[in-house]
């Protein structure tokens, strides 16, 4: 089998609503849902397909994949990583990455998770929410929430970091109320917080029991995760925005994380996730990758120290669930399972994504 051609399709549209996360003191706006799909196709008449938000240079990749074996991953990551500009586009090669891996399964004939080690079909999942937007009360923070729970959702997150420690302990102690001692909490403070900043925040909620603490720090403010570590029993969770095996190995070596979040549309594709999770075992660190649902609830029902799986719901932005052909849904008992087609779960609904093409 050889690869005969690649490309890319993107698409752009509008979020339904404006929301804000905690970095940059709430000034970093989500107004619009990229995607870009990548298309691997072969000599074989099998195409695959990999997603994630922008895949610049990808052109100059696109030369090196011709007539390569598509099933040969681990030698086509490391020809393209090899590269001059392998590291600085990353996500581009893990875009590739991912559409190798689906490819991969098509031509097995099974569904990603299955082909990677099937471990189990469902996994317990927390609701990604809680951002802050204009306007939005502590009350209508409690009311999202209570929406979630209808759901049977045993697990949820929100936004921290957008506000002052004080004042964002406030919203985690309306929230823990509301939802009661027996559901997870999760926050995210999506690296907005100074060091002294994260210790008062995370003094001022042990009382909630929160079950992560997510990116209380710069991503690379490794020094600063220990510290922390030392003065909260809170378990701290990072990741999403490092790069690699590399950068991964070197913040669960700190000790610091009991939880490890590589994105596969950032770090390097499905290749590099598990790795990451291999050493991430080996080190009695649990998994949970950010974001992607679509390819990481595959990853996570084939890793076996996966601990949760991120899940936004539809309300956050239907448009990506109409998007594709086999969405990942909540199930009724508060978790979420891999679709069972063939392939990592990328297939789009064209005539739904049309408008939104721009390029």
């Amino acid at each position: 089998m050889k690869i005969t051609n690649a490309y890319v399709e993107s698409y752009r549209w509008e979020k339904p609503r404006v929301v804000t996360s905690g970095r940059g003191r709430g000034t970093q706006k989500y107004l619009y849902n990229n995607l870009s799909l990548v298309y691997i196709e072969t000599d074989q008449g099998i195409t695959g397909v990999g997603a994630g938000l922008r895949t610049p240079n990808f052109e100059s990749f696109k030369e090196l994949l011709i007539n390569e074996d598509p099933l040969c991953i681990e030698k086509i990551w490391q020809k393209l990583y090899a590269t001059r500009d392998g590291k600085k586009y990353i996500g581009t090669l893990s875009a590739i990455d991912i559409a190798l891996w689906d490819l991969k399964a098509k031509v097995a004939g099974m569904p990603l998770y299955k082909l990677l080690g099937g471990v189990r079909t469902r996994l317990e999942c927390y609701v990604a929410g809680g951002y802050y937007a204009p306007d939005k009360t502590i009350l209508d923070l409690q009311h999202e929430m209570e929406l979630y729970l209808s759901w049977n959702a045993k697990a949820v997150k929100m936004k921290v970091g957008g506000m002052s420690p004080q004042e964002d302990a406030k919203r985690v102690h309306a929230v823990r109320e509301v939802i009661g001692p027996d559901v997870k909490l999760l926050v995210d403070a999506n690296c907005a917080w100074k060091l002294n900043e994260a210790t008062e925040f995370a003094k001022r909620v042990e009382e909630d029991m929160l079950y992560w603490f997510e990116e209380p720090l710069d991503a690379l403010d490794f020094d600063g995760f220990k510290k922390l570590s030392r003065n909260t029993w809170i378990p701290l969770a990072a990741g999403e925005s490092l790069q690699g095996l590399f950068e991964e190995s070197q913040l669960m070596g700190t000790g610091a994380v009991s939880f490890i979040q590589p994105d596969a549309g950032l770090c390097g594709g499905v290749s590099q996730v598990m790795k990451i999770g291999n050493v991430a075992e080996a080190n009695h660190i649990w998994i949970a990758p950010h974001g992607l649902q679509q390819v990481h609830v595959h990853l996570n029902c084939a890793m076996n120290n996966a601990a949760i799986t991120e899940f936004y719901s539809p309300t956050f932005d239907k448009l990506a669930y109409d998007a594709y052909k086999y969405p990942v849904l909540i199930n009724e008992d508060g978790t979420v399972s891999p679709p069972e087609n063939p392939g990592a779960s990328f297939d789009i609904n064209r005539e739904v994504l049309a408008p939104y093409r721009i390029s």
